[in-house]
């Protein structure tokens, strides 16, 4: 079985094009830019933006980096400075957001992005610079938790940390955002090396695909954070449980996600089984990771 699994999508060519990237380009001549971010917490309309970074690359060849704290114009709460350590103090004199925003984007900008669970830092960025009356850049993103389903689908889970140290990379994972970002590096380039030769074809074969920043950023908050929520529970290999909204054929449902596929110009979950009908992500009212039935004290 091949890693990068034959799997055609309606609607693809036209996100092909989009981006601007034929096919047939090996990997190793695509500029690639992985990015990651800290926040004051998990929610999307109240948190905001706290620490980024990012590294420009090509595989195999890093090109330049930036990081930055933020100062966040609201207060860090306890639970949060527990997983990232980063303090009141710290930000106290750090830049504003529309500062960071311009830096950061100047790296990213003409590249395809890499973030891990890449819909959930999507939306702090987009989020942070709708904020700020900045424009979205008009780029591509991948994500590296959707491209390791199936390359590491002997791992129980797909969390960042984890597949690290399943590497056995140097580099750590401690919820600071340059660290991770030089992470994610290092775990794309595995990727990417169990084919040998592999193009862009090969990842939206793997991948379903891209993301666009800028579309993106057009979505409801609400369904922003569903996009995460499924790549979440890909990440720890969880089902989610979905309720759709008034007049889908389906009212409940409980499926584990795979990845997303477009279907006529629409979002589609990609369920682990087959399901009889499509999940078109815009017709979901709310879901929810529901706890793996193998998880330890079950």
């Amino acid at each position: 079985m091949p890693c990068y699994p034959a799997r055609p999508l309606a609607g693809q060519e036209s996100v092909l094009a989009a981006v601007k990237i034929p096919s047939s380009t090996p990997v190793t001549g695509i500029e690639f830019a992985a990015f990651d971010t800290e926040t004051t917490g998990l929610d999307l309309d109240a948190d905001r933006l706290l620490d980024v970074g990012a590294v420009r690359f090509r595989i195999g060849m890093w090109q330049r980096s930036y990081a930055s704290l933020v100062r966040p114009g609201r207060s860090i709460p306890d639970y949060s400075t527990a997983i990232h350590h980063i303090t009141e103090e710290m930000v106290s004199d750090a830049p504003p957001p529309r500062q960071v925003l311009a830096e950061l984007c100047a790296l990213l900008d003409g590249a395809v992005l890499l973030a891990h669970n890449a819909p959930f830092d999507m939306s702090v960025l987009t989020l942070e610079l709708g904020r700020q009356g900045m424009p979205v850049p008009d780029v591509a993103v991948l994500d590296t938790c959707v491209l390791a389903e199936a390359v590491m689908a002997d791992q129980p889970t797909l969390k960042l940390g984890a597949l690290m140290r399943v590497l056995g990379c140097s580099e750590t994972n401690d919820h600071r955002a340059l660290p991770d970002a030089r992470c994610l590096i290092r775990l794309f380039e595995h990727i990417c090396a169990q084919v040998p030769g592999a193009t862009w074809q090969h990842l939206l074969d793997r991948h379903g695909p891209p993301f666009s920043l800028r579309e993106f950023a057009q979505l409801r908050v609400v369904d922003q954070w569903h996009f995460a929520v499924a790549v979440n529970a890909i990440e720890e290999r969880a089902p989610v449980g979905i309720a759709f909204a008034n007049g889908a054929a389906h009212r409940e449902v409980e499926l584990r996600p795979r990845g997303f596929e477009l279907r006529e110009g629409r979002w589609c979950v990609v369920p682990e089984k087959p399901h009889p009908e499509p999940v078109y992500m815009d017709s979901i009212a709310s879901m929810v990771k529901r706890p793996r039935a193998d998880a330890p004290g079950r």
